[in-house]
């Protein structure tokens, strides 16, 4: 089975998920294009700061689902249904199987990513807010999405942790909220993307250990 193989199943898998999620925030945002139409043709401004900050509450609530469905779709279900000792047997190297996986996780966010910059393409220099929206914002709206990812890759490395959920199996999710709350209060937004950054790269190299050294059934 090889790359291309393994990332199609994957995909068949688990954008189900993506496209739900995605669906529902566009909803979401065409619901506010309309409220906030109808408020323009009012002479009113719809959106103020305080609004911005619960649409981007919303698209990192949304983008943190995600991620916690995905992983456990990907790799909790496979312990459940023991599938992991049939997968490991195909020909393929655990590697391969592994960035598959780790790849189509990745990209089943960017739907969300999509919906984010077709909103902030559309929104930001219409009547709607009080002032036009920096790009920053929209920089901001990525790095929530990432967030989600990184939520995905937490709870991907608890599972693949052997140690009960109560003991050291949880570490990852600890290092995930951890990593979580020093970016909710990273105010320089290069600081926020760096502790993104880390945060993914921490846990990719401790999956990988985990998964390649770990004894299947």
């Amino acid at each position: 089975m090889k790359f291309g193989a393994l990332v199609y199943k994957e995909i068949r898998e688990c954008m189900p998920y993506a496209i739900g999620v995605a669906v529902v925030l566009t909803a979401i945002g065409l619901a506010i294009v309309q409220m906030a139409n109808s408020a323009a043709e009012l002479g009113r401004t719809f959106l103020n700061k305080g609004d911005i900050e619960m649409l981007g509450g919303w698209l990192l609530a949304f983008s943190i689902v995600l991620g916690l469905a995905l992983s456990i779709r990907q790799y909790h279900t496979e312990f459940s249904a023991r599938t992991w000792g049939f997968l490991l047997h195909r020909s393929v190297n655990r590697g391969t199987m592994l960035l598959a996986k780790l790849f189509t996780g990745l990209l089943c966010f960017v739907p969300i990513m999509i919906i984010w910059g077709l909103f902030y393409l559309y929104t930001h220099n219409k009547p709607f807010f009080q002032t036009l929206l920096a790009i920053r914002i929209f920089w901001q709206g990525l790095i929530f999405i990432i967030f989600g990812y990184v939520s995905y890759l937490a709870i991907a490395l608890a599972a693949l942790n052997k140690a009960k959920w109560y003991t050291i199996k949880m570490l990852s999710v600890v290092f995930g909220v951890w990593m979580f709350i020093i970016f909710i209060v990273q105010r320089p937004l290069c600081r926020a993307w760096l502790t993104a950054i880390a945060a993914v790269a921490i846990l990719l190299i401790q999956i990988a250990d985990a998964f390649l050294n770990r004894e299947f059934e």
